[in-house]
């Protein structure tokens, strides 16, 4: 197993967050079918976004300490999920009376799934070390002029 990177301890974030934002989009469509509040596209789609976004994150997490990133094992943990989530919505077609399909899921698997490993990528190549280099100068600054 490979050592803990900044790139790691940065998609284990992702994992957190993608997972928060799940288990909020469940409860919010749990309270809309129940009419506590009123069903929304957001309400509707937040968990088909973030869960595959999850999986890719951890899918990440695994290639990098176990594949040493390998570009295959980055590939499928980015492919994977939401091609899986998009044939279990399909065998919805084939289930007689079924309401479920609802082509908006696959678009939301697919972007979960890619802007986990955009961010992820744009971690790597540096895109956020200016953000908190700027953030950890302006609080120092803070202290200088108090």
């Amino acid at each position: 197993m490979g050592k803990i990177t900044k790139e790691t301890i940065f998609n284990f974030f992702q994992v957190i967050g993608y997972t928060a934002a799940g288990f909020i989009g469940g409860a919010m469509s749990i309270l809309a079918q129940k009419g506590v509040i009123n069903y929304t596209w957001l309400t509707g789609h937040l968990q088909d976004f973030a869960m595959p976004a999850e999986i890719t994150c951890s899918g990440l997490i695994f290639s990098e300490a176990y594949f040493n990133n390998n570009k295959l094992a980055r590939a499928t943990s980015v492919l994977l999920p939401p091609i899986l989530s998009t044939l279990g919505e399909l065998k919805m077609l084939n289930i007689p009376g079924s309401s479920r399909y609802d082509p908006q899921d696959i678009t939301c698997y697919f972007a979960g799934s890619l802007l986990a490993y955009g961010l992820s990528k744009a971690n790597e190549k540096g895109m956020f070390d200016n953000l908190f280099r700027r953030l950890s100068e302006k609080k120092s600054l803070e202290k200088i002029i108090k």
